[in-house]
């Protein structure tokens, strides 16, 4: 929790150096996709969330399937392949609310941006 608090700390000054006091979430203006990926103006919560959903749920499955000793891909291009795979699921999803196809490291930035400022509009 101490280094959380630390670098908030940091990057404190150098966000109001560079922001000043202009905090918008969303929107053409807005600035919290400096920190977190955000859905564009036309997007629903509803079709964000299937969005991203389903895109986890795709990376998930084919992770498996890739890692699975089953299906007898060399272990040395295991790597190259999920990192098609992420590129592929960014190009077909990517485009409503951006990449955070991990809710855990979506989370924290959203935390981040709240703290500094942008309030509870980081979660709508």
């Amino acid at each position: 929790m101490n280094l959380f608090w630390n670098v908030i700390e940091k990057f404190l000054d150098q966000t109001h150096h560079v922001l000043g006091d202009l905090r918008i979430a969303s929107g053409p203006n807005g600035t919290a996709t400096l920190f977190t990926s955000m859905p564009a103006p036309y997007v629903s919560n509803t079709i964000a969330f299937w969005d991203q959903f389903v895109g986890t749920g795709f990376l998930a499955l084919f992770v498996c399937v890739i890692t699975d000793k089953r299906m007898e891909i060399p272990p040395g291009i295991h790597a190259l392949l999920v990192g098609l795979l992420i590129a592929m699921i960014g190009m077909a999803f990517g485009m409503n609310v951006g990449y955070p196809i991990n809710p855990a490291r979506d989370f924290a930035p959203r935390v981040f941006a709240a703290l500094i400022g942008y309030g509870w509009e980081v979660f709508r």
